[in-house]
């Protein structure tokens, strides 16, 4: 890795640092108030500390990663409760994240500045002493961390905090290629030669009515392309995120004393910086289970007649309008009876609970899940999977598992290009205009086509192909009333039918309006606290219309909590 490669990989991580820190602050701060549950503070705190503690690790910040480890191991034994809080550990907490600040203060004017934290470790170690009781151990020697279970009324809290957004304003830098500029100039030139065009045929419409009709035509044409354009200017190739993984494998391999060889394909590919920026930490986490999960020692692969070098695969590859990112090794790949054991352990599964492969696999992604029975530096807290199966679902994105035992594992992770632009479906709810992303819904069915079923705890439910699926009626979880309708009226509606957490779901609409092309704008203040609302966008005929989150959507409607209806 080069000098100049490895200072732009850790300017990156010092401008995220910042935000981290900043955001911790106010998580510390909240942990002296005692109205305040706290299991979702700590949460996120955790969360905090294993994205600073392994990405300081894998840019070279060792000294800094360490620290952090000794801090963990304070958050650990606090979230468990066998510690409690008082206003001397926030105290002390509060004096970790000032050091932080001063130390990437210290680093951003030079990366080879020596830190030393050894009187504050020493603080932590007494804190973890003094107030633990005899009986506990709290010797943490992995990576952070276990991940306390949040009530139900915590879910959107906490998908919130589990993938903060990155600052995207005059403070963040992308650098361009000379040529996009010169596009997009040459696109706006061509723009102002048909603007004058039709300034010009204004004088006498009639006249020029078949002129004004083809500089309409290519008027849209160009504003289409310039929305090409513009978009372009966020796109990032995958190089810089490639290259911090490989880190990550090479750094973990050698903590394992594992022989790993990376192969790399498709980092010329360019993604949108936004998604790029906040799905590398999770990939970290990925790869990282991948050396210490997947891949086996020397030894065992030479049992096995395997090469006694391992191999992690990562592809980036654009498929359609999607953009793919696969991560695969040839290791051990994922035992589905070893996993459903473990899940019976945890308590997320009930003895005797009939699954399917699949959805046994699903269950590395769930809170605090981990199939170790001891944490590692690597792994064992259960929190990595799960990080990265909510970044990607924030990203409107999707994911899927395939192993085989002996031979190894593939994760596949299917993402939108841009997240400001999007293909999305234009649908009617009673009175009400709403966009679903397309990309959520895998097939469209008319009520009045299928069979319909007896009501099953409450709801409707439809036969599709021998296929028993729930439906949620949109309409009924509005804050705004609506007028009901008889059995007769509801059979002409139609049903998107959702992979909702690898779970069908069909949400009633009353009629689609078509597909088109949505430019996704933020919510407004009063906006951001319904569930189920992702952001806005303004139709063609200048009315406003929500984007809806089907999978958020859906846990507004299973709260069953009238407070957490979408306002419209």
């Amino acid at each position: 890795m080069s000098d100049d490669f490895l200072k732009e990989i850790q300017e990156g991580f010092l401008l995220e640092a910042d935000d981290l820190l900043e955001q911790a602050e106010g998580l510390f701060l909240n942990l002296e108030k005692t109205d305040v549950d706290h299991r979702a503070t700590f949460d996120h705190l955790k969360r905090i500390a294993h994205n600073f503690k392994g990405s300081g690790k894998a840019v070279g910040f060792d000294e800094l990663s360490s620290f952090c480890h000794s801090l963990e191991n304070l958050l650990v034994a606090l979230s468990s409760g066998s510690i409690g809080l008082n206003q001397k550990i926030t105290g002390l907490l509060l004096e970790c994240n000032d050091v932080l600040r001063s130390d990437i203060r210290t680093l951003t004017q030079d990366k080879l500045a020596v830190l030393d934290h050894d009187d504050l470790k020493k603080k932590l170690d007494k804190a973890l002493a003094e107030y633990s009781s005899p009986e506990t151990n709290h010797e943490v020697t992995a990576l952070p961390t276990s991940s306390a279970e949040v009530p139900q009324d915590h879910k959107t809290e906490k998908a919130n905090q589990n993938n903060p957004s990155k600052k995207s304003g005059n403070d963040e830098f992308i650098k361009i290629p000379l040529k996009k500029i010169d596009d997009l100039l040459n696109t706006f030139g061509e723009q102002v030669i048909f603007l004058s065009a039709l300034d010009f045929y204004k004088e006498d419409i009639v006249a020029h009515k078949e002129d004004i009709t083809r500089v309409v035509f290519n008027l849209k044409r160009i504003a289409f392309d310039l929305q090409q354009s513009t978009l372009t200017l966020r796109m990032v190739t995958l190089k810089s995120m490639f290259s911090k993984l490989e880190r990550a494998i090479r750094d973990a391999a050698l903590m394992t004393r594992k022989r790993i060889n990376t192969i790399i394909t498709g980092g010329d590919n360019e993604l949108d910086k936004v998604i790029v920026d906040q799905l590398s930490d999770p990939l970290i986490h990925m790869v990282r289970n991948s050396v210490d999960h997947g891949i086996e020692t020397s030894e065992l692969r030479a049992q096995r007649e395997k090469p006694v070098i391992g191999t992690i695969r990562l592809n980036a590859q654009r498929e359609g309008g999607a953009f793919v990112i696969e991560v695969s090794d040839d290791g051990g790949g994922l035992d589905s009876d070893r996993i459903y054991q473990k899940g019976i352990e945890k308590g997320l599964i009930k003895e005797g609970q009939q699954m399917t492969r699949n959805e046994i696999l699903e269950l590395i992604f769930e809170n605090g899940f981990s199939t170790k029975d001891a944490a590692s530096e690597l792994s064992g807290r259960g929190v990595g999977m799960n990080v990265v199966k909510e970044t990607i679902l924030s990203l409107k994105g999707s994911y899927e598992i395939s192993s085989e035992v002996g031979k190894g594992t593939t994760f596949r992770i299917r993402l939108p290009l841009s997240l400001s632009l999007f293909n999305g479906l234009l649908v009617m709810v009673k009175n009400e205009k709403f966009i679903i992303p397309s990309s959520q819904v895998q097939e469209i069915v008319k009520i009045n086509d299928v069979e319909q079923l007896d009501i099953v705890g409450g709801n409707r439910v439809i036969q599709l192909r021998n296929e028993v699926i729930e439906l949620m009626d949109i309409s009924d979880n509005l804050a705004k009333p609506c007028d009901n309708i008889d059995d007769s009226n509801y059979k002409k509606n139609m049903v998107l039918i959702s992979n909702v957490e690898k779970t069908k779901i069909g949400f009633v609409v009353s009629q689609i309006l078509g597909i088109q092309r949505i430019v996704q704008k933020p919510l407004s203040p009063e906006m951001t606290a319904c569930p189920g609302a992702s952001g806005v966008t303004i139709l063609g005929d200048g009315n406003p219309a929500i984007i809806l989150d089907l999978r958020v959507f859906r846990e507004v409607i299973q709260s069953n909590n009238p407070n957490r209806a979408l306002a419209i």
